[in-house]
């Protein structure tokens, strides 16, 4: 898959994780570090998504910390 395939919020996400990974001293990109990366971006498809499983985002980015 291409970078180009993916729309502009999912590039940021993908660049934030991999700094959260880096400023971790992790050598590699792990789903904590997505999660987490998506968990901070606000009107995404992805916080729709978990909100309307009852989950609050706040709750989520503690427990992936």
């Amino acid at each position: 898959m291409t970078p180009d395939a993916f729309t502009r919020k999912t590039l940021e996400a993908l660049q934030n994780a991999l700094e959260l990974a880096g400023n971790s001293n992790h050598s590699s990109l792990e789903l904590a570090h997505i999660l987490k990366a998506l968990a901070k971006q606000a009107d995404t498809a992805f916080s729709g998504l978990i909100q309307a499983y009852g989950v609050k985002m706040a709750s989520l980015t503690f427990k992936l910390s």
